[in-house]
């Protein structure tokens, strides 16, 4: 059902209606705000209503940057990578929890699989393949995702991507801010660093990106694999 704003819609999934209000109580709800330019999109939102899916949320995603489930509304916008990276944590979490939490975990879940479903595909299609587009790099990284970053020499180090930073692809750049260690010869110090990878049009290798996941890291000659399961090392295939 919509309910009536002045300046967006809102339609709401779930819940159930209470006797106390003509109001449904919703486990989320699409919020749609028409865009104040000309010929713009606007911006969807995915808002968070039942009380049993925010625990769930706060619970499963703690660590997640920008966004906190004790506020008096919680919006995810687009393209909800939020979600993306953690459905299967939170489709656990539903398992072992009252069916309340189970049942509105499950609305949540489909509600962002029907607007992911293209971009699901898509990356499933072209990771298989070692390749990704731009409009997919947020596929790619999370926060706490180990990555490589290749250095000016060519050298390939280790990080990590930082949890505090606000990720999503700008028209020009994918920025992401990486955390690391570094050894000077003598003492281990805590290196920060901001990376960009610059817009690029149709496909790329994802091993050419100067920012790549490690779990997608393959040697030139594509004899080796990391397997982040079996430790820090590298594996003969």
């Amino acid at each position: 059902m919509f309910s009536d704003f002045k300046d967006e819609e809102v339609q709401g999934f779930g819940g159930e209606e209470k006797e106390d209000t003509k109001q449904d109580d919703y486990a989320v709800a699409w919020r749609q705000t028409p865009s104040t330019s000309i010929g713009g999109k606007g911006k969807r939102e995915l808002l968070i209503e039942s009380k049993a899916l925010r625990k769930a949320l706060k619970e499963v995603l703690q660590d997640y940057p920008g966004t906190s489930f004790d506020t008096a509304e919680v919006a995810i916008a687009a393209p909800y990578a939020i979600i993306y990276h953690n459905t299967e944590k939170l489709r656990e979490y539903g398992e072992k929890h009252d069916d309340v939490t189970k049942a509105d975990i499950a609305i949540l879940l489909e509600e962002i699989s029907k607007v992911q479903e293209t971009e699901r595909n898509d990356a499933l299609n072209l990771t298989k393949d070692g390749k990704i587009t731009y409009d997919l790099l947020w596929t790619l990284f999370y926060p706490g995702c180990k990555v490589c970053q290749k250095s000016f020499v060519q050298e390939e180090h280790v990080l990590v991507v930082s949890p505090f930073i606000n990720q999503g692809p700008k028209e020009d750049e994918f920025a992401l801010t990486l955390w690391g260690l570094d050894h000077d010869g003598e003492n281990f110090k805590y290196l920060e660093s901001k990376v960009t990878i610059a817009s690029f049009k149709g496909t790329k290798e994802i091993i050419d990106l100067d920012v790549y996941p490690l779990d997608k890291w393959r040697s030139r000659d594509g004899e080796y694999t990391f397997w982040p399961s079996k430790g820090l090392g590298l594996t003969i295939e």
